[in-house]
């Protein structure tokens, strides 16, 4: 059998395929958005041309930003997105612990209430193993595209 070498995770997939820790914060932003676009469209059991249509874009650019092409979109698009889907968004400034010289960016999603017909909430660990399941995914797709697998 052979043994495959492994690596511990920095905790970020972005900045473990070799981005800088500026781009892979900003990726990992990126795909916290889409991811919850796409949670939205399919709990309202939106198509991706009806997705596009509320946003105010065209279906292939949505499909392309659903499949991991992130560098069509920015931040600031991805958040009118979310606020034509019906989402408030909300973005804090605080200063960063004196343990970092340089300030991160984040995504931190609020607790939706439970809604009829919703499935029982999965404990915080589950949860947060399908959120970076999700983002490994799309950090896949950006490392295929920069040639890093």
């Amino acid at each position: 059998m052979t043994r495959i070498q492994a690596e511990k995770s920095s905790g970020n997939v972005f900045a473990d395929i070799g981005f800088s820790p500026g781009a892979a914060s900003e990726l990992t932003a990126k795909s916290d958005l889409i991811i919850a676009i796409k949670e939205i469209a399919r709990r309202r059991k939106l198509t991706q041309q009806d997705t596009a249509r509320l946003c105010g874009t065209d279906q292939p650019t949505l499909s392309k930003v659903f499949r991991g092409r992130m560098e069509s979109v920015t931040i600031d698009r991805l958040a009118s997105w979310l606020t034509a889907l019906g989402q408030d968004v909300e973005i804090t400034l605080k200063p960063a612990p004196r343990s970092r010289q340089q300030g991160h960016l984040r995504v931190v999603e609020a607790a939706r209430p439970a809604q009829r017909g919703d499935a029982a909430a999965p404990d915080g660990d589950k949860a947060l193993g399908a959120v970076a399941g999700r983002s490994q995914r799309l950090a896949g797709t950006m490392a295929t595209k920069r040639g890093a697998i």
